[in-house]
């Protein structure tokens, strides 16, 4: 109110003067009337962009971050011959979110090429961790994890997982047969190539419609 009336005073007083007319004086009115209102509707929409600001920073500082394991890196070696024994050496590991609780302490194990191995244990135990390292999503804190008696580090990141076929049991498991799901990480590999097996009749399961692939040889 004591703005309007401001504005109607002094407005007068040019017009009297004959410094201006009342449509000039109308517009100034006007005019500062909705750029007060445009101003304090800002306060909502600046928020908006102080966040935005905040989460772009953190967005740009994980597209700079440079990972310690770089699938697109071409340096490594890359062997001609993969006979598949897999070795743990006194391994240590813990996750970078979790760094207080350890997964594996100091596990020495391996594994023979062409045998099957089952990894029982609770959740939490290690078991999805020891296959996240033999594909090298982590690298161990301490110990060497080693294919065919090479560290695994010293290979080629990207040859190394065409190497591996990994079927993890989801929702995808019912869309598609095994056979697609063992030739997905390998799109060179010929479906001539995929080793079938037929489970006896007693163990058939309500994915009978899924072929049943073993192997990639």
């Amino acid at each position: 109110m004591g703005f309007s009336l401001t504005i109607s005073y002094y407005g007068a007083i040019l017009v009297t003067q004959g410094r201006a007319d009342v449509g000039i004086v109308i517009n100034v009115f006007m005019s500062i009337l909705i750029g007060s209102f445009s101003l304090a509707m800002l306060a909502p929409e600046a928020q908006a962009v102080i966040k935005a600001c905040s989460a772009a920073s953190k967005l740009f500082t994980t597209i700079d971050r440079v990972p310690s394991i770089d699938s697109a890196d071409p340096s490594g070696l890359k062997p001609e011959v993969v006979h598949g024994s897999i070795s743990f050496e006194n391994v240590k590991f813990h996750y970078p979110s979790r760094p207080n609780v350890p997964i594996l302490k100091g596990l020495t194990t391996s594994f023979s090429a062409g045998q099957t191995i089952a990894l029982v244990g609770a959740s939490g135990s290690g078991k999805s961790t020891v296959v996240a390292l033999v594909e090298r999503f982590y690298d161990p804190v301490e110990g060497v994890v080693k294919l065919d008696g090479v560290n695994i580090k010293d290979l080629n990141i990207k040859w190394l997982r065409q190497q591996i076929g990994e079927w993890g049991f989801g929702l995808h498991f019912a869309v598609k047969s095994v056979t697609r799901l063992v030739l997905t990480p390998r799109p060179g590999v010929a479906r001539a190539h995929v080793v079938r097996h037929d489970r006896p009749q007693e163990r058939r399961t309500r994915f009978d419609r899924l072929e049943m692939a073993t192997r990639v040889r």
